[in-house]
């Protein structure tokens, strides 16, 4: 997918295009939330960005407009001879504590003359977790910025010293086939956001069965089952049926997996269709750190994919 600093107004509207619903690291404001901000919009500033820190990252998109956390259309923008992105570094900077470290601002120009700002929040590891204007900390849940429990804040104390492994999924060698179908090949790479090496994980990896029905082992793992799974808080995905396939990483035998190294888990060719929607997901577990989750992919018609960044960013299925 194309880097956020090299988005133009035309992927803004390719997520309006494509229905691509609100998630946990995907929030859709109005314009009108960061224009002549005051000390109000400042607290909601540092409270929505801090919680994409303190959970799996992701973009805050000001100037497009949603309803039911589906983007409908880009609003005028906001005046970028009041706001520019100098600003909006120095408010987060200066009002979040401890200061994030790799976010990303990018102005898109608008046909208005006006702009919309694109906020790109890594997710916070050594530094965890950060606190918002008001002295609180924050999380991401159900397209929702939420205060954290206490358990929640210790956990996140430990990232540091915790490893944390991560599927990153890319889909990529599109054929056409004369039948309507587009063959492409899918890959599951396993990688880890934290300082602390992967030494043992135990990995599950979730793969629609409309795209892959009779592959016996993707990669090192192996098919155990196949289940259908429900999320009926997903407007866009509220079943799906998915192969499970299991395996492990483990030293000695396999390199550990030190930060932003990436380990390929698998790949196969896959058919799928264009602007039919697709599961995929993860299980993972390693002393002192598990997570699951499930998420979906698009075809369109342009021969882009849409799907999300670390794919963290869709609602969790919570039978996988």
């Amino acid at each position: 997918m194309k880097h956020i600093t090299d988005w133009e107004m035309s992927d803004l509207q390719a997520l309006i295009d494509n229905k691509i619903q609100e998630n946990l690291n995907l929030d859709y404001k109005r314009s009108a939330k960061l224009a002549n901000i005051d000390s109000n919009k400042v607290n909601e500033l540092t409270v929505d960005v801090s919680a994409f820190a303190n959970s799996a990252g992701g973009q805050i998109i000001y100037g497009i407009i949603e309803d039911k956390h589906i983007p409908i259309s880009i609003d005028t923008g906001i005046n970028p001879e009041i706001m520019t992105k100098e600003r909006i570094e120095q408010l987060i900077n200066s009002n979040i504590n401890p200061r994030i470290s790799g976010i990303i601002i990018k102005q898109i120009q608008l046909p208005s003359g006006y702009a919309a700002f694109i906020i790109d929040i890594p997710q916070a590891t050594s530094l965890a977790p950060h606190m918002a204007k008001d002295n609180k900390y924050y999380k991401r849940y159900n397209f929702q910025s939420i205060p954290m429990e206490n358990y929640e804040v210790r956990d996140i104390l430990r990232r540091s010293t915790t490893p944390h492994p991560v599927i990153k999924f890319s889909i990529e060698e599109f054929k056409n086939e004369p039948d309507g179908t587009v063959i492409a090949n899918l890959t599951a790479a396993l990688t880890n956001l934290s300082s602390e090496p992967v030494l043992y994980a135990s990995i599950t990896i979730a793969i629609d069965t409309r795209i892959i029905q009779e592959l016996s082992n993707f990669g090192q793992y192996t098919r155990k089952s196949s289940v259908e799974l429900k999320n009926e808080d997903n407007d866009i995905l509220k079943t799906v049926s998915v192969h499970l396939y299991e395996g492990n990483h483990s030293v000695p035998g396999k390199m550990p997996i030190f930060k932003e190294v990436s380990y390929k888990a698998g790949s196969a060719e896959i058919k799928i269709q264009k602007n039919k929607i697709y599961g995929l997901g993860y299980a993972i577990a390693c002393p002192g750190f598990s997570f699951n989750q499930m998420g979906h992919f698009v075809l369109t018609e342009e021969g882009t994919y849409q799907i999300g960044d670390n794919f963290l960013g869709f609602p969790r299925l919570a039978n996988l």
